[in-house]
């Protein structure tokens, strides 16, 4: 793995700071299909910067049915956006320019 590939997120909403790293099983942990710290680094580095990021395997996300996919990311995603507006990085009410 060089640098290029360790700061690659997958899904990001720039705008809100929300963003999705998905790991391929292939690059995974063979023993126990997780993520490693190596590859969670890019999440660990901007969580400091005030984003949300899920770090989701696709051992993790094979696992769940596909009305769980669609209800697992879209309450996880509801749920950094409400954090976000808390941490007042975005808008609960954008503004509207006429």
């Amino acid at each position: 793995m060089t640098i290029h590939n360790l700061f690659i997120l997958h899904h990001v909403f720039y705008d809100q700071k929300i963003a999705i790293n998905f790991h391929l099983e292939k690059f995974t942990k063979p023993f126990d299909n997780k993520a490693s710290q190596m590859q969670k680094l890019p999440s660990i580095v901007l969580k400091q910067e005030g984003w949300e990021i899920l770090d989701l395997t696709e051992h993790e996300f094979k696992s769940w049915t596909y009305d769980e996919r669609v209800n697992n990311v879209m309450d996880w995603l509801r749920a950094a956006k409400e954090r976000q507006i808390e941490k007042e990085v975005i808008l609960r009410h954008p503004i509207q320019y006429v």
